[in-house]
């Protein structure tokens, strides 16, 4: 056994529907998963104790690159004191978009607030992202060193998605189009302001505002059935 804790890496502990389990990776790359025993099994406690915790370590390592971030201040205590402030602002922001998220679900009536609201924050955070001098970042790669605003930019893009999912025709070519022209703008807006591009972050990002662009137009052509911005063509 102990050689074998030799040739590990660490482990990420993660929850699911079935219990608590413990995802177990090898220093050659391999990896398998076992359950977390931590709890009722002391030999497998101390067994685990002094193999890395993975999540512990890259938030540990995260915390300190936001304390050595120049964009927080250029002495210790107040970069500390900024970046406590930031996380609180975050904090604020990410309640107020899933706020958002929250009316779209129970489709709020007048529509109108709703609708201009959630078209808005996310546009207000991506101004919040660039204006905040490397402070703050949207879907960054892990180990970056910037407090993150992810649900606060993308709470209300998945109210409107879900709505407009429960609501919407098939999409014609004209919609997905002009979908599609909005999404590619404001994707490689948000991936210029990655101060880590990551693949994964980057496809998330692009379903994300793909997602909401078109969300945009077709729960606007429901409110405004009128208007010739958001009189798209839907195939039933």
């Amino acid at each position: 056994m102990e050689g074998l804790k030799s040739d590990l890496k660490g482990y990420r502990a993660f929850r699911t529907r079935n219990g608590r389990y413990l995802h177990i990776y090898f220093k050659s790359g391999r990896s398998f998963t076992v359950r977390d025993y931590r709890d009722n099994r002391p030999l497998f406690r101390i067994w685990i104790s002094d193999v890395p915790d993975l999540i512990a370590i890259e938030k540990a390592a995260y915390e300190r690159a936001l304390l050595d971030n120049p964009a927080f201040g250029m002495t210790g205590t107040r970069r500390a004191r900024n970046v406590a402030l930031s996380k609180g602002i975050a904090i604020a922001l990410s309640a107020v978009g899933l706020g958002l998220a929250v009316l779209m679900f129970i489709w709020p009536e007048p529509m109108e607030p709703a609708f201009w609201a959630c078209v808005a924050w996310p546009l207000a955070m991506m101004v919040v992202t660039a204006m905040s001098a490397g402070r703050f970042g949207i879907f960054n790669a892990k180990g970056t060193a910037r407090v993150r605003l992810d649900w606060a930019w993308m709470a209300p893009m998945a109210g409107m998605a879900f709505r407009a999912m429960q609501t919407a025709a098939i999409p014609g070519a004209t919609e997905l189009i002009s979908a599609g022209i909005v999404a590619t703008g404001l994707f490689l807006v948000v991936t210029a302001m990655m101060e880590k591009r990551a693949p994964r972050q980057m496809l998330v990002a692009l379903a994300a505002v793909l997602l909401w662009s078109w969300s945009g137009y077709e729960i606007g052509h429901q409110v405004y059935p009128d208007s010739a911005i958001f009189a798209v063509q839907t195939s039933h």
